[in-house]
């Protein structure tokens, strides 16, 4: 049998029913009606009516230029169009499930339909979703309700140096943009606002006057325009930002605008480079990192580049921005300065009798990296001569250099040692949380004693003065500073703190500070015997108080004798758990270094029964969770499981978890030997300290 091309056989296909068919049969009517008009009675033109036109549309399609589906379909073709414009319909109507999600379903419509019309929108007679499948949530009524102190949630924003702080509802009005949603929306909402007393979010379009017409509280956002609205010496100038803010609402008051609008209404009222400013921050990706050494006659010089994360990809671009660089002398007597490094690099005259700081108040957006020598100064000045702000930009810039191989992680532990008199949680919380890096990843079996020493030498001294703590961030610190020192230190006393509160608040909930009962009980777990155990259980199962469930969660997730681990991972796929929560609980094992071994064993052994737990989107919460690791091989492993097992949506989580994992073992590598060395010349120079 000879073979048939596809030529050949799309040719016979044409014999057989060609795509001009329909317009051919139209012509050949038209034409007989004609001829019948003509030759047999005149009624027949009638039919021209109906085939005249048709045949018209036709050789227009045949001859236009612009639609090829009408040129090779002339007639028919146009249906394509007309089911493609009532499409939506058809799957409104026909198609779409009342509860399909795009972006709001029906059912959810109707609702609003109703409730808007002011008509019942209740449903009686239960319901017709299935309460059992996966992901299905719903709130149970208390039998014996919990009595709340106080019905109107809301935050303070603002401390004692604000001279108008602002108690914010936790529930507002995300940012609806004037010109995207229209007047009469903008009204609703706000007048909602008002009734609510919350808060209506303005979006990135302008301030116009139907948001100001409700009565209800209003969040403004006006982008970074204060880059160009600064006092010669680098502070807020809030004259300036006033004045290109009245231009901006003058422009564009009744319409939408864009932030290019407002940065250039800011230029222009301040006379500084805002636009500039702006763009090269906005528009290009990345930060830069400034370069700053300072000569003995005090000529400073400042340069930039690009900062990576990955220490491959550091200096491998010219990318430059304007950067506002606002420095100042470690000298009560001498005023700062500020210039716009615009250009590679810079010199600019500093004294000769004191070191610079090249963040001044912390407030620029930039990396910084010193020479030896400036850096020295500066690290020994650190608690006398720098600011908070100025402490925290210093130890988080530190810290983003050891991590790219800038520095070496002994220069940013002899930082973190300068900390003495420091009372401040923000500082504080930059280097607990470096701490709870190296401890995780950075750290080997030999060298975690000398590290927990270390440890309880650091915070010990501050734990200790903040006892009689009355202030609610210096209360919130003390906890913070109780929580590494049980958990990282190992340190006795707070062990021994830890028992004594999780009795007392195993007994009684409220007679422990919630601050320091989370920590409490997460320290006792990590030293737990089956006793405790047993004990947190029975109170997980006998509380709907979900606050409660939480700090028992996270306390099971936290026990680290094997028998006792593999029970409280057991619980993640049982009842005892709600299905919501068991992705989250599961995956917390993961976080912790004493746990995690055996958690992913566990993860793997029981797939099955872990997957059953996911919700819609919880899935990706455990492989995310599953990038912790920083060993060579558990790249390798997670992702040849998930590529096995895939979790949906969870594809650029794994990729990320992966990512994480290498560069993990990369700085691991990088930095492991520094941490031995420093870790020996410490316990050493602790030695002959105490032999003294």
């Amino acid at each position: 049998m000879a073979a048939i091309s596809c030529a050949d056989r799309g040719r016979g296909e044409d014999k057989v029913i060609s795509r001009y068919f329909v317009f051919q049969l139209v012509v050949a009517l038209t034409a007989a009606a004609v001829a019948l008009g003509y030759f047999v009675h005149p009624d027949w033109y009638w039919a021209l009516l109906v085939l005249g036109p048709l045949t018209l549309i036709g050789l227009a399609d045949l001859i236009q230029a612009q639609h090829s589906i009408l040129r090779n379909y002339p007639l028919i073709g146009h249906f394509r169009f007309w089911i493609e414009a009532i499409r939506p319909e058809i799957r409104q109507y026909i198609v779409e499930d009342d509860r399909d999600p795009l972006p709001f379903s029906r059912e959810q419509r109707a609702l609003v339909y109703r409730r808007a019309k002011g008509v019942n929108d209740q449903q009686p007679f239960g319901t017709i979703r299935d309460v059992n499948a996966v992901g299905y949530g719903w709130i149970s009524h208390s039998i014996m309700p919990a009595s709340v102190k106080d019905p109107d949630f809301r935050i303070t924003i603002g401390g004692a140096q604000c001279a108008r702080p602002y108690t914010a509802s936790v529930l507002n009005i995300s940012g609806t943009s004037f010109g995207a949603v229209g007047a009469n929306a903008i009204l609703a909402l706000n007048k909602g606002a008002k009734a609510g007393n919350f808060a209506h979010d303005t979006g990135e379009g302008s301030l116009s006057k139907y948001h100001r017409k409700g009565g209800g509280d209003i969040i403004w956002q006006v982008a970074s325009g204060y880059f160009g609205c600064r006092t010669p010496d680098g502070r807020f100038d809030p004259e300036l930002f006033r004045k290109g803010v009245q231009n901006y609402l003058r422009a564009h008051s009744y319409g939408n605008a864009t932030a290019e609008n407002f940065w250039n209404a800011i230029a222009q009222a301040s006379n500084k480079p805002a636009d500039k400013i702006m763009s090269s921050f906005v528009v290009q990706p990345g930060e830069p990192l400034l370069h700053v050494s300072q000569e003995s006659n005090g000529q400073v010089s400042i340069s930039q580049e690009r900062f990576f994360s990955d220490r491959q990809l550091l200096g491998t671009t010219q990318q430059t921005w304007s950067v506002p660089v606002c420095w100042r002398p470690l000298s009560s007597e001498s005023s700062g300065s500020c210039l716009l490094l615009q250009s590679r690099g810079e010199l600019t005259k500093g004294p000769s009798n004191a070191a610079v700081f090249a963040n001044a108040g912390g407030h620029g957006y930039y990396r910084t990296e010193y020479e030896p020598g400036l850096r020295d100064k500066l690290v020994k000045s650190l608690e006398s001569e720098l600011k908070p702000s100025e402490r925290i930009s210093i130890l988080g810039d530190e810290w983003a250099l050891m991590r790219v191989g800038r520095l070496s992680i002994s220069n940013y532990l002899d930082l973190a040692t300068q900390l003495k008199g420091e009372r401040q949680r923000q500082v504080w919380q930059e280097v607990l949380t470096s701490l709870e890096f190296i401890n995780d990843k950075l750290l080997n079996d030999q060298d975690r004693d000398p590290f927990r020493q270390f440890v309880r030498t650091l915070l010990k001294p501050a734990y200790a003065d903040l006892a009689n703590a009355g202030d609610p961030e210096e209360k919130a610190l003390r906890a913070d500073l109780f929580e590494t020192l049980g958990l990282i230190g190992r340190d006795p006393d707070a062990l021994a703190e830890a028992r004594q509160l999780t009795q007392k608040a195993l007994d009684d909930p409220g007679s422990v500070d919630s601050l320091m009962a989370t920590p409490a009980m997460e320290i006792a777990a990590s030293q737990g015997d089956e006793a405790l155990f047993n004990e947190f259980v029975t109170k997980l199962n006998g509380t709907s108080d979900q606050i409660l469930r939480r700090r028992y969660m996270e306390a099971l997730s936290h026990f680290e004798k094997p028998e006792l681990l593999q029970k409280a991972m057991e619980l993640g796929t049982s009842s005892a758990i709600r299905n919501q929560d068991s992705t989250g609980y599961l995956s917390q094992f993961l976080q912790h270094p004493q746990t995690r071994a055996l958690a992913w064993k566990f993860i793997q052994s029981n797939w099955n029964d872990v997957e059953k737990t996911f919700t819609t989107s919880s899935g990706s919460d455990v492989v995310f969770a599953a990038g912790q690791f920083c060993n060579e091989d558990a790249a390798a492993n997670v992702s040849a499981f998930f590529k096995v097992h895939p979790v949906p949506a969870s594809e650029r989580v794994l990729r990320q978890s992966v990512e994480r994992i290498n560069s993990c073992v990369d700085l691991r590598k990088l930095q492991e030997r520094n941490l031995q060395s420093w870790l020996t010349d410490h316990g050493s120079a602790q030695t002959a300290a105490g032999g003294r």
